[in-house]
């Protein structure tokens, strides 16, 4: 049985720039989680916030205690096992995904947003061996997508509009 999984889009509009708050995803548990500042207790700072869902979206909306001027919505559903994630130079989201052995790639929109996705997109990249980590190197002018597997370490020549080249173990 998968419980679901879930990517959090935090804003920070409401806060002074001189606040800066470091936000650190726990690992899944059977409920959202979020932990600020290793605030694992009580805090008086923190305020009960809903958790957006978007429409179309079969999750429940949970509260989540966040700091004042902090929202969190849920960006992406429908992963096995999220492991990394990284964004290219034109602000897609690619996503290890443990147990489908795949690379997903979110695609970023003209402004740069990534559009809140109830299942995930086809694979970047799938077949991997679950893949745990994500680097973009540039190297020469070509970008690479590093990728960590279970027994190897791949590179892909990466384009963020088109398909991965071929893999070359490293």
């Amino acid at each position: 049985m998968h419980r679901p999984v879930l990517l959090l889009a935090l804003s920070l509009a409401a806060l002074p720039a001189a606040v800066a708050p470091t936000a650190t995803a726990q690992p899944p548990t059977s409920e959202p989680a979020l932990v600020v500042d290793d605030a694992a207790t009580a805090n008086p700072d923190l305020v009960e916030t809903a958790l957006a869902v978007p429409d179309g979206f079969a999750i429940e909306s949970r509260a989540l205690m966040l700091p004042e001027g902090f929202s969190a919505s849920v960006l992406a559903a429908g992963l096995s096992s999220p492991r990394f994630m990284a964004f290219d130079d034109v602000g897609n989201l690619l996503v290890a995904d443990m147990e489908a052995g795949a690379v997903i790639r979110y695609p970023a929109t003209a402004e740069g947003a990534i559009e809140p996705a109830a299942a995930p997109p086809a694979p970047l990249l799938d077949g991997l061996d679950i893949p745990s980590s994500l680097a973009l190197v540039e190297i020469d002018g070509q970008t690479w997508l590093y990728v960590g597997e279970q027994t190897r370490v791949a590179r892909f020549p990466y384009d963020p509009a088109g398909p991965a080249g071929a893999a070359e173990v490293v």
